[in-house]
This record gives structure tokens, C-alpha cells and sequence, in this order.
């Protein structure tokens, strides 16, 4: 690692970007800057970039989020380590239109929990879905800032470094009072063998088996989970925005994408003429 990369890394702490966006930063300079040697175009400019996205779509190997992040990655390092300004904006991509959620109902969620035995894979998906948590936040989240008092759990430094309340469902309290006498975890709530971090594979596959045994053809990843409490929130009557405050959604426009796929909201919908 040269020092132009530890100055970037450095620089990007300091700035309080989270671990694995600079992960992410430096994996995505780094290859540029290979691709920049070995066409005697070691400087940072426009067309240099413009070139190096062109090679990588020629490939088909690029898709719109790892453009974006790559040209987020190298403005990044050239304003931090060159002091130097990139008018990267005419490069980026177009914004692709996101397709709608894949969600489960209530039923199919309880039966993967009604047919998962190991209490901690129970307590994994349970914790998942009771309280909308991204994959990320269950892997980090420690037994301190479970409140079992308030019924609340703290999520710290989450996406885009804050901090917010989750609910701890009264179903939820019942495994996880179970799961604390059997596994005695030491720091984080889910803990491997070695009583470190549990890992994100790990999680994808205890949910993957449990949608299986539950009969569930389709895929089930950790953040349909996510998806499905939101949509079941909404549906529920819950304001948007306090649904929005619990995922922890920077803008109520991300949250509202779960309106189009609440058709229970939709199909209740009444006119107000039918109030007179």
C-alpha cells in the first residue's frame, strides 16, 4: 500500500466515512489506478476516467451503482490527496428506476419462525423483521443497548453515521429472554463460537433455509425482512414518517416507496363523500 492510498484512508476517517465505505473507496481506486498505469495515463483528468468507465461497460461488467461509486471514489481521492478539484458530473449515470420490493406476508413470516428450532437462528429472524433492522445493524448491534425496560434498542452509527430507536416487540423479549439464558453472549447480541461477529453469510443462510422450510418459493434475503415490516407497518395505519424514523430513511421519498406495494392501504381507501 503506497502512500498516496494511506493519506486517502486516512483522510477519509477523518471525515467519518464508516469502514466499509472506505473499503469500498479504495478497492474502486485502487483498480482505476492500475488501469491508469498501464495506459501511461497516471494523472487524474476527465477523459482518463472517461476512458476507464468506457473500457469497463464495453466489458458489460458495470453496473449504474458501482459507476456511481466509482466516480464518487476517484473525485474523492483527487480532492483529498491533490488537492484538486474533478467535474466528474456529466459521467455519471442516468438514475435507474428502482424496482418495487419483494415482501412477504405476516403468515409466511411466522411460519419461518414457527418452523426454525435453533433459538438463535429464531431470535435472527425474528429480530430482523420485529424491529426492520438492515443486516448490518443486527451484526452490530450489542446487548447494552437493548433496553428491555423502555422496549426499545438503540441502533448506533447505522448508514449515514446515526443513531436511532428501534422497537423491541413483546414477542421478540420472549425468544430473546430464552436465547440470553442458553447462549450467554458476551458483547454483541449475536455472537459466533469464538464470541466475535457473526457473519452476513451466515445470517443470509439461516434466512434462506427458513424461507425454504416455511415453503416459501421465493427468494427471502435479510432485508425482505425490512421490507416486509415496513409494508406491514403501513399497513397497520402507522404515519410514514414515523415509519421513516425507524428504518432510519435520510428522506421520507425513500419510505415511500413502500405505498405502492401496500394494497391493503389502497384497497381501503374511501371517498370522502361517503362520510357525509
Amino acid at each position: 500500500m503506497d502512500n498516496n492510498i494511506i493519506k486517502y484512508i486516512e483522510l477519509l476517517r477523518l471525515q467519518r466515512y464508516s469502514e466499509n465505505s472506505i473499503r469500498n473507496y479504495v478497492s474502486a481506486v485502487s483498480r482505476f489506478r492500475e488501469y491508469a498505469k498501464n495506459q501511461n495515463q497516471n494523472q487524474l483528468d476527465f477523459n482518463t476516467v472517461k476512458n476507464y468507465l468506457y473500457s469497463i461497460i464495453k466489458q458489460k461488467k458495470l453496473g449504474y451503482s458501482s459507476q456511481r461509486l466509482i466516480l464518487s471514489a476517484v473525485s474523492k481521492y483527487s480532492e483529498l490527496v491533490y488537492s484538486k478539484e474533478l467535474d466528474l458530473t456529466n459521467l455519471y449515470p442516468k438514475r435507474k428506476q428502482k424496482p418495487l420490493p419483494n415482501y412477504l406476508s405476516q403468515l409466511q413470516i411466522r411460519a419461518m419462525i414457527e418452523n426454525t428450532h435453533n433459538i438463535k437462528h429464531k431470535l435472527i429472524i425474528a429480530c430482523l423483521y420485529s424491529s426492520g433492522l438492515r443486516l448490518s445493524e443486527l451484526l452490530n448491534l450489542e446487548l447494552k443497548h437493548i433496553n428491555t425496560t423502555t422496549k426499545k434498542i438503540k441502533i448506533v452509527s447505522s448508514k449515514n453515521n446515526k443513531d436511532r430507536y428501534v422497537i423491541l416487540a413483546e414477542n421478540l423479549l420472549i425468544i430473546l429472554n430464552t436465547y440470553l439464558t442458553q447462549f450467554s453472549p458476551q458483547k454483541f447480541l449475536i455472537e459466533s463460537r469464538t464470541k466475535g461477529k457473526y457473519s452476513e453469510s451466515s445470517v443470509q443462510a439461516i434466512v434462506k433455509k427458513a424461507a425454504q422450510k416455511a415453503g416459501i418459493i421465493a427468494k427471502v434475503t435479510p432485508h425482505t425482512l425490512r421490507h416486509s415490516y415496513a409494508t406491514h407497518m403501513l399497513e397497520s395505519g402507522t404515519d410514514i414518517r414515523v415509519i421513516q424514523e425507524l428504518l432510519g430513511h435520510s428522506s421520507v421519498r425513500t419510505t415511500e416507496i413502500y405505498t405502492h406495494i401496500s394494497k391493503k392501504i389502497k384497497d381501503k381507501i374511501r371517498s370522502p363523500f361517503d362520510d357525509f
